[in-house]
């Protein structure tokens, strides 16, 4: 609160606002002192609950505290307006509407108090201007900010900088606006700080006081009783746990206990294990199993039978079947298992017969077991004629088409009347190699090399090897015929043939012809030779059109060159091919290799090769070259009339030597070289005078800054 001015500390004498408040003190409050508290030194006590005083109690001691500090003259007047009692002139009550107003000098009766003393204390129907300051004090003590200050507050109140607010709601008492030390009837006191009307979550009260429930509730009715629980977990008997313990389900938040004979459920209706002697059925626990299903123990539940079954002790015992379902092994079927059929009476799989693998009925069998064959619904041991055991199917199976008798579908023992038996099978027409034999009823061989027969000694056809000739197959014809292999018979032989192996190949000819590629001819054709009369006519050598013999050539073939007796691609040296009469034709003389008769390609040794011939000597102006293994002749040097050698050094004699016009062919080749020196001069003279011209016009130029004119220099180099 502000100071007022007027109680400010320090200023000379006290007002009369100060000078009354201590009169109100002295006369009011200091009274009391000895019956409720004893005071020290530094503090004046307030009644901790007095009366208030009445207005002309503290008007009273107001007057005389003043008369007594100040020692003012008081002199007796007349009231304050407004004022109904003011003995020795201070005002100690006002009229019906006034306020009384001690401590401002503006008037001891006022409508409303004034800022400074805002407070309105009202006794017996007088009001008294109060300062807020003072209300709820029991205790004061001079102080520095103001004369007096509070240190002690009444019951409800707590002591903040000199004042005493009220405590907060619900308190009776507190040290601060947030710190209650004791709580109003109904009240709980919450923390040590709060006074509250109900314990919030995670409390609980008792008595007077909310304490904290256990750490797992979120509400509680006591230290170790939940009422309701946090998020994720469950309320159950006044504890709050992750889950529901055996024998509860959650339901709406809380456990709640599984119906009767239950053990363990997940809900009312769903039961996962029973108690002991009950069966889990449907969600339920039950004493007994009901129809088509069997009490499991080990599972603690009732178990569906088998499929179709009506009656079972287990899942794989079934002792009764539904309607069109049989009994077979303790499970029920649609159809029996090979080996029983269905009895209708008993709902069941009834044993076939003994030797029935399979069966329709008791009496009527569908397959039979090892050793046995069904015949006529029955199992025997052997079958009937026309049948033959079937060691596969187990049954008695029709012989092939023909068969009297068989062993298997492939294996005939005798034919009926029209077939023979061939091997295994019985037939109508026998197989190739074999004939009709009415004596045994069978297909007999025919002889060695017969393909087909009409009987044991008459051959139609043959074998492949071996040859018809007449009603016998041999392997070799007659002479003058042949095994022709088309159709395994022996054929005549061409004409003037004695043998062949074909129609057209004689292997030897009649008297006066000659065998000559498989033919009988009357004379060799070019390119054989007949080696004697009545023989075979033989090729002649390679390269040979014509021969008398295998070593003697008479005539050659496009490419080849007769050469003596035979013929050869290419001829001999000193002979060359000779295109028109096939023949290896001899060079000209001295030739040691021609083209043609008439040019030589290389000479023998002593002679040269001197255009296409070949000389005892090479003409004027050459030489023969023998380093090179030629034969040819070589040139001399220039001018070199005859020679041993290329190199000038080589030449024995020149052309002018041997014409005697050496000096004039000197003559002229002196003056042929002085007329060429002299130009040579003359040139050389005239460059020279063109740069002598030429220097001294510059120098001409370097002294003469004007123009020179060019002109006489042309008309000087023109005249040059």
């Amino acid at each position: 609160m502000a100071e007022h001015p007027r109680l400010r500390p320090g200023r000379g004498p006290a007002p009369r606002a100060e000078l009354l408040l201590l009169t109100l003190l002295a006369g009011v409050i200091l009274p009391t002192l000895s019956s409720t508290r004893h005071t020290g030194p530094s503090g004046l006590a307030l009644a901790a609950a007095p009366a208030a005083p009445s207005p002309s109690t503290v008007a009273a001691a107001a007057v005389a505290a003043h008369t007594a500090t100040h020692r003012a003259d008081v002199v007796a007047a007349a009231c304050a307006p407004n004022c109904t009692l003011c003995p020795d002139g201070a005002c100690q009550d006002c009229a019906s509407g006034y306020i009384l107003n001690i401590f401002d000098e503006a008037g001891p009766c006022v409508t409303e108090c004034p800022p400074a003393y805002p407070s309105l204390y009202v006794e017996n129907g007088s009001a008294i201007c109060w300062p807020e300051m003072i209300r709820g004090c029991v205790m004061l003590r001079q102080g520095a900010r103001l004369p007096y200050e509070c240190i002690e507050c009444q019951p409800g109140r707590y002591l903040s900088n000199g004042n005493c607010p009220v405590c907060p709601e619900g308190c009776t008492a507190c040290s601060s606006a947030t710190s209650c030390t004791a709580c109003a009837a109904g009240r709980l006191h919450h923390l040590g700080q709060q006074c509250v009307s109900s314990c919030p979550d995670g409390y609980h009260a008792s008595g007077s006081v909310c304490r904290a429930c256990s750490a797992s509730c979120k509400t509680c009715a006591g230290a170790a009783s939940c009422s309701s629980c946090p998020s994720g977990k469950i309320l159950h008997s006044g504890s709050c746990l992750s889950g529901c313990p055996t024998g509860t389900y959650l339901s709406g938040g809380s456990c709640v206990s599984c119906s009767a004979n239950c053990a363990a459920c997940t809900g009312a209706n769903s039961c996962t294990s029973c108690q002991g002697g009950w069966f889990r059925h449907g969600g339920a626990c039950v004493r007994t199993c009901p129809a088509r299903t069997f009490p499991d123990p080990g599972q603690g539940a009732c178990l569906s039978c088998g499929a179709h079954c009506d009656e079972c002790r287990s899942a794989t015992n079934c002792q009764a079947c539904q309607p069109n379902y049989f009994l077979s092994a303790g499970a029920c079927r649609s159809t029996c298992p090979t080996g029983s059929y269905p009895d209708t009476g008993s709902r069941s799989c009834a044993a076939c017969p003994a030797t029935c693998s399979a069966c329709q009925s008791a009496s009527v069998c569908s397959a039979c077991k090892p050793g046995s064959f069904l015949e006529g619904g029955s199992c025997g041991g052997s079958c009937p004629a026309g049948k033959y055991a079937n060691a596969q199917s187990h049954t008695c199976t029709g012989c092939p088409a023909g068969c009297a008798t068989c062993t298997s579908a492939t294996s005939c023992g005798s034919c009926a009347g029209g077939y023979f038996l061939s091997g295994s099978a019985c037939v109508t027409a026998c197989p190739a190699g074999t004939f009709k034999d009415p004596a045994n009823g069978t297909c007999t061989g025919c002889r060695t090399g017969c393909a087909t027969c009409s009987g044991a000694t008459s051959c139609d056809s043959c074998s492949t090897g071996y040859f018809l000739h007449g009603a016998s197959c041999g392997t070799a014809c007659p002479g003058g015929t042949f095994g022709d292999v088309a159709d395994n018979a022996c054929a005549a032989c061409g004409t003037d043939c004695a043998s062949c192996t074909g129609r057209d190949s004689c292997t030897a000819c009649a008297a006066g012809r000659l065998l000559h590629q498989g033919a009988c001819v009357g004379a060799c054709p070019p390119g054989t030779f007949a080696n004697g009369p009545g023989t075979v006519c033989h090729a002649c050598p390679s390269g040979c059109s014509t021969c008398q013999s295998d070593t003697v050539c008479s005539a050659c073939k496009p490419g080849s060159y007769l050469e003596g007796t035979s013929c050869q691609e290419t001829c001999p040296p000193g002979k060359f091919a000779n295109r028109h009469d096939g023949t290896c034709t001899a060079c000209m003389a001295e030739c040691a290799t021609c083209p043609d008769a008439l040019s030589c390609g290389s000479c023998s040794a002593g002679a040269f090769l001197t255009g296409a011939r070949c000389e005892a000597s090479c003409p004027e102006g050459t030489f023969g070259d023998v380093a090179s293994n030629l034969g040819e002749c070589a040139e001399c040097a220039a001018d070199c009339h005859t020679c041993t050698g290329p190199e000038p050094a080589d030449c024995q004699a020149t052309w002018c030597e041997m014409e005697d016009t050496c000096e004039a062919e000197r003559n002229r080749a002196l003056a042929i070289g002085l007329g060429v020196g002299l130009s040579l001069l003359f040139l050389l003279l005239l460059i020279a005078l063109v740069v002598f011209v030429l220097l001294r016009r510059r120098r001409k130029k370097k002294t003469a800054p004007e123009n020179v004119d060019m002109s006489n220099f042309d008309n000087v180099i023109a005249g040059l």
